[in-house]
């Protein structure tokens, strides 16, 4: 609606609202009166209308509106889909002692009939049966023989042995994997996302 046409309709609505009041407009030398002013300045539908419209050039689209969606949204979550992080049970059905033997970085035949692994993220090879293995080292592995007594209180850490007797996982070892090859051990886990069971299972 260009300028002219506004002030068209803003005078033909201000001469309907003085026919209807009974107000009279005098011309003069100076600025239109009105003999009987409203208390209050009503504003015309056309004033109002085009008061409330915006330029075309204060309203941006939105991505919502052009229908866009952001760019690098859609590309990290493709990304992080593709590649899942293992979950424990999925790392405890990988297990194997032949993968385990061979990344051992020290080997123990428990002489003293008790292996502790202390260090972090070591892997250790029991080469005998022992009495009693503790591990205190976060992220260490163990591979051993007969195991009497298992006590796990190191983060993230992975046991596999041929037997258990007794499996005792601490609230300090979160995450763990224990695995036996036979037998049923007992098992009193205290810590949160740790798994404790028969290899394979």
């Amino acid at each position: 609606m260009n300028r002219i046409t506004r002030i068209a309709l803003s005078v033909a609505a201000c001469s309907t609202l003085l026919a209807a009041t009974g107000c009279s407009l005098t011309t003069a030398d100076g600025p239109a009166e009105a003999s009987q002013a409203p208390s209050a300045p009503v504003e015309s539908p056309a004033e109002n209308k085009a008061s409330t419209q915006a330029s075309p050039e204060a309203i941006e689209p939105s991505d919502e509106q052009t229908g866009e969606a952001p760019e690098d949204t859609a590309d990290e979550s493709t990304e992080m889909s593709e590649s899942p992080a293992p979950s424990t049970a999925e790392l405890s059905e990988n297990i194997d002692r032949a993968t385990l033997l061979a990344a051992a970085e020290t080997e123990d035949n428990c002489a003293s009939g008790k292996v502790v692994v202390d260090r972090t993220g070591v892997v250790v090879a029991v080469t005998a049966d022992c009495e009693e293995v503790e591990i205190t080292g976060h992220g260490s592995i163990v591979v051993g023989q007969g195991i009497g007594t298992l006590t796990v209180a190191g983060t993230g850490s992975v046991v596999l042995a041929s037997t258990i007797d007794a499996v005792t996982i601490t609230k300090d070892g979160n995450g763990s994997v224990v695995n036996w090859e036979s037998g049923s051990p007992k098992v009193a886990d205290a810590s949160i996302g740790s798994i404790a069971v028969a290899a394979g299972a």
